[in-house]
């Protein structure tokens, strides 16, 4: 897998990269909006765009609420199937 290589200067002018992919700047294609922590500049990440935040949200409403949800249902579905069985 080929993955992206962007790199910028922080804040305290050293260079710094960054693989992956994020949300474009508009005005230039090649470029992304990347954030990082001033104070720990090796925890960055690339701001993504409102369809990306969108379909991770549908993507945990219709998947992760099910899951979660037959999981608490569970054990008191288990329990009242073996005390109705004595």
């Amino acid at each position: 897998m080929l993955v992206k290589r962007h790199s910028f200067t922080d804040a305290a002018g050293e260079e710094r990269t960054f693989g992956g992919g994020g949300r474009l700047v508009v005005t230039d294609p090649e470029r992304i909006e990347v954030t990082y922590d001033p104070c720990a500049p090796k925890r960055m990440t690339a701001r993504n765009g409102p369809v990306v935040r969108t379909l991770s949200v549908l993507a945990y409403v219709l998947l992760g609420l099910p899951v979660t949800a037959a999981t608490a249902a569970y054990p008191p579905v288990s329990l009242i199937v073996l005390l109705s069985a004595l």
